[in-house]
This record gives C-alpha cells, structure tokens and sequence, in this order.
C-alpha cells in the first residue's frame, strides 16, 4: 500500500511500506528510504515520500517487441500482488483477464498443421493495477516459423 498522499507520515509507516518491521531503526539517509522518494542526494523530508508505493516490476511499463523461432515469450513479475487485465490478439496468458498475482507471463507459439508452421504476431495491451494505480505495457511479439510463412 502506497504512503498517504497528505496528512502525516511516520517512520513506522515508511518501514512497513519497505517490507520492514514497524519498529526497525530507520533514518530518511537510508538508501532504501532515499530509493522510495526518488531523492539519491540532497536534502530529504517525509514530505518527499507523499504517495510514494515500494513496488518494482521486471519490465517498467512501456512499450516491448520480441520475435523467437517457435514461441515468443514474456514474464512480468512484482513485488506485490497486481490485478492483471489485458485485450489483444492471439497471445496466451498465464492469469485470468481480471485476475491478481505478482507475476504474469505472455507467450505467442508458431501455429501448426501437421508438419506446417505458419509465423504468429500478437500485440497484447496489459494494464497492472496496483492500490488503484494502472500501469500499462504494450507488448508486441512475432513468434516465427521454421521453414517459410506469412505472419496472420
């Protein structure tokens, strides 16, 4: 859970939201505290961890295009648990549409027919939300054929 946006703030609340036991010593110069407000030097206050949320993903939200012969595939994992939905085409995803965990993966295959294989592209909008925050990828994957084939 994020650190309130207004009002106080107490260490007790910055070490919970680090994953620490409320009464571990802490100081605003620890480097994790430092990490959370986004302040690497320089003066620091509470005031600059306002709305501030301890949460990291493998792949930052943005924009992300793979192509592998056979399966194209993509794993996002958090430190917290994230309410998963997505639309797109032809991707396989490992949580329901509307489902929550802290990781998620997104694989395109190769399509086959006997011994064809015709080379699969998917683009699939994730979005992860996180204590009522979105965070968005746009994933882009191509998973090719062995031998010759059109992408669909």
């Amino acid at each position: 859970m994020a650190l309130p946006g207004s009002g106080a703030i107490s260490m007790s609340q910055v070490n919970t939201e680090l994953g620490r036991s409320a009464t571990q010593a802490i100081s605003l110069n620890d480097s994790a505290v430092r990490t959370l407000a986004g302040k690497g030097s320089g003066a620091i206050s509470l005031g600059d961890l306002r709305g501030k949320a301890n949460l990291t993903f493998t792949y930052p939200p943005g924009s992300y295009s793979m192509q592998e012969y056979g399966q194209a595939a993509m794993t996002i994992t958090s430190n917290r648990q994230v309410t998963w939905t997505y639309g797109g085409t032809l991707a396989n995803v490992s949580v329901a549409n509307g489902g929550t965990s802290a990781s998620i993966m997104i694989t395109t295959n190769v399509r086959r027919n006997g011994t064809q294989q015709t080379t699969i592209q998917s683009q699939t909008n994730l979005t992860g939300t996180v204590d009522g925050k979105a965070y968005t990828w746009s994933i882009n994957q191509i998973a090719l054929a062995s031998g010759s084939g059109g992408i669909e």
